[in-house]
């Protein structure tokens, strides 16, 4: 008997809420130690995204270190045709609202050769529909549907389980580019690392170097958000980041295959001589998101300190002097104060 699709909205949502209340949150390094139970267990879910490498060697070699492209077997290829595909989308946008450039359900339409929404097929806020989608593919725009992880059950447990793994928020969105476009999409970094799922159809990555290193990081500096570079109207072409010199990967995606992207490491994607559209999910591992930063981490103890903790802590709660906001001079004042208090603070902090 096919339920309605109120039904399945529901059972979609239920599904998500329920498997996010078993995920146990660690602020602890998991790349260090063995596997805990309950992360051997999300580990078996989601090891044919590093077949051949494994979870521990993953996290200790990989994971937001270098990237890792691991080649399609038929179980891989059986995963992503249940994950989704093509056919699931007149599904998808029957039961959801999703609407152009909003905050929730939101569709965007990127335009060839950047990271830019293209405002010009349908109004922001506007309900997508398959006739909107269509018109987009044929104006040779890239159809990006953002956390689909909430909209579609196979992909809500996908993205369960490996968080489940890391610990953290797994966001996916789904992205549906039309073959023959020589740039889908324009070199940019992310900032999150992310696996980049192939579901059908054939895309080229190009994969770069950095150009400011960063000691034991080979990928680079690591972005923030508020840093990355790239997205909307930061265009860049291929020859600011080096150019061909500077690429370090170069893959053409299958069904099946999978690339895990480091974060901020420069990526752009073609599907120039390509005669059929691709589709693929990218699945970012949401360690900012989430707060688990080291910046956010000491700020959120320093802060709890200078609420919290005993009578030492007491300097942390007193106002700047207001010599130290005249002038230059008094700033280095202000400099030196502050770096004495800071060592105050590291002294006491197993006392927290």
């Amino acid at each position: 008997m096919q339920s309605h699709p109120r039904t399945i909205r529901l059972r979609s949502c239920l599904l998500f809420v329920l498997l996010a209340t078993q995920i146990t949150v660690s602020l602890s390094l998991i790349s260090n130690g063995p596997l805990t139970s309950v992360e051997k267990v999300h580990c078996a879910q989601v090891k044919w995204l590093f077949r051949g490498v494994g979870c521990t060697k993953f996290l200790d070699r990989y994971w937001e270190r270098k990237p890792l492209l691991t080649r399609s077997n038929q179980n891989s290829r059986q995963k992503v045709k249940n994950l989704f595909q093509v056919r699931d989308f007149p599904t998808l946008l029957q039961l959801w609202h999703m609407k152009s450039n909003d905050t929730h359900g939101q569709v965007l339409f990127i335009e060839p050769g950047t990271f830019k929404h293209d405002a010009s097929i349908v109004p922001q806020g506007a309900q997508i529909t398959r006739k909107e989608v269509m018109a987009a593919l044929d104006a040779q725009r890239t159809v990006i549907i953002h956390n689909l992880e909430i909209y579609w059950g196979p992909v809500a447990r996908f993205s369960l389980q490996l968080a489940g793994l890391f610990h953290m928020y797994a966001q996916a969105n789904l992205y549906w580019s039309p073959g023959g476009l020589k740039s889908s999409i324009s070199p940019h970094q992310d900032a999150q690392s992310v696996f980049i799922v192939q579901l059908s159809g054939y895309k080229t990555w190009k994969l770069f170097r950095s150009k400011e290193k960063v000691k034991e990081v080979p990928n680079g500096e690591l972005a923030l958000k508020r840093t990355h570079q790239g997205k909307g109207e930061d265009i860049l072409k291929e020859s600011d980041i080096g150019g061909n010199s500077g690429v370090i990967l170069e893959a053409r995606l299958s069904p099946g295959d999978v690339l895990f992207i480091p974060r901020a490491m420069f990526h752009s994607t073609t599907t120039a001589g390509e005669k059929e559209d691709s589709l693929h999910i990218t699945i970012g591992i949401e360690t900012e998101t989430d707060g688990l930063v080291w910046g956010d981490i000491l700020t959120k103890t320093l802060s709890n300190v200078a609420t919290e903790a005993p009578i030492w802590s007491q300097n942390l709660r007193e106002s700047i002097p207001i010599r130290g906001l005249r002038s230059p001079q008094d700033k280095t004042f202000l400099k030196e104060t502050a770096v004495e208090r800071l060592k105050i603070l590291i002294k006491n902090l197993e006392t927290i």
